[in-house]
């Protein structure tokens, strides 16, 4: 089975732009993916092997490890049926989150929740089996979401509230000038964002 890891926002080019060209980027620049890399371009070269690896600006695709990374649009139909050990999904908070959202493929908080959480159960349960078999250094499957959120009802703030009586869920709420220092709080653009309106900059 080929284990994937998906990077999903609003559309595909969102995805790609805000989550996948900062992991391949980081992928790019590391010392160790760099010998890494030339080390499997040895074997390559030495053994006759072909493409053990692939690496480009839409996908990474470890072969000999069958591992495949990449950037995706929301559509619950074309998320199932994969088998993962990662995904992430940018701005969850603006995806449509209430009943008019149940008929909508694409635009579907839950659905989309549902379709990348149900593909990393398999990796998770594995995990979970070698750690109760006495085995430390087992990475888990990871779902990591990062989103301003557009209402108290949104699935991100959803999340939030479910991290809070979870010992599985770790979730961080924090206003910007605590997660970005380069933007303190007395700064003039959010100072500007209060001035205009206080309850959108609040939120």
């Amino acid at each position: 089975t080929v284990l994937q890891a998906t990077f999903v926002a609003l559309t595909f080019a969102q995805a790609k732009e805000t989550l996948f060209d900062g992991f391949y980027g980081n992928i790019l620049s590391s010392p160790w993916f760099q010998e890494y890399h030339s080390c499997l371009d040895h074997v390559e070269r030495r053994h006759g092997e072909k493409e053990l690896y692939q690496l480009n600006d839409t996908f990474v695709n470890y072969r000999h490890r069958r591992l495949m990374i990449y950037p995706a649009g929301p559509d619950k139909r074309i998320l199932r049926g994969r088998t993962r050990f990662g995904a992430a999904i940018d701005e969850l908070g603006w995806f449509p989150n209430d009943a008019a959202a149940d008929k909508n493929i694409k635009m579907n908080a839950n659905e989309v929740c549902t379709a990348l959480e149900n593909s990393l159960a398999t990796v998770a349960q594995a995990a979970n089996l070698r750690l109760t078999e006495g085995f430390f250094d087992v990475p888990p499957s990871y779902f990591m979401n990062i989103s301003s959120p557009s209402s108290v009802r949104d699935k991100i703030m959803e999340l939030v509230r479910m991290s809070k009586h979870s010992n599985h869920i770790l979730g961080i709420h924090k206003p910007t000038w605590e997660m970005n220092p380069t933007l303190p709080r007395d700064c003039p653009f959010i100072e500007k964002k209060y001035k205009a309106d206080p309850i959108a900059a609040e939120r």
